[in-house]
């Protein structure tokens, strides 16, 4: 069996530079399953010291499920826990009204567009 740290989904592209890990999701669907592999795919940029910034850019994600919003609030924490932070960008009105509801945009930092990415990078 691979090791999903080594081994990456066909549905996540990832880009680093400047201390900053871009994934860019590639489903419609974020399930449970989706959000295991995230969390796994995840865990070795949550320790290393060059990263400071992992946005997670969702403007393919059409829906979302309360098991893969579990997921994300935990890859918040572990990233929190490291001094690092957890940007959300792209979402759809859908995908941003529902973590409204739930209260969750107290808790993400959402970044509609490069510029917002940047003034919250700036102020940390």
């Amino acid at each position: 069996m691979s090791n999903p740290t080594t081994s990456r989904p066909d549905w996540i592209e990832s880009n680093a530079n400047d201390g900053c890990l871009t994934l860019n999701i590639g489903c419609s669907t974020l399930n449970d399953a989706e959000g295991k592999v995230l969390t796994e795919q995840l865990r070795t940029p949550t320790d290393d010291p060059s990263i400071q910034f992992v946005i997670l850019d969702l403007e393919q994600v059409e829906l979302i499920t309360s098991p893969a919003i579990g997921a994300l609030i935990v890859i918040h924490k572990r990233l929190a826990t490291n001094r690092k932070m957890l940007l959300l960008t792209n979402l759809s009105n859908l995908l941003e009204e529902a973590l409204g509801f739930l209260k969750l945009d107290k808790v993400f930092n959402i970044c509609q567009g490069p510029d917002a990415i940047k003034k919250i990078m700036q102020g940390h």
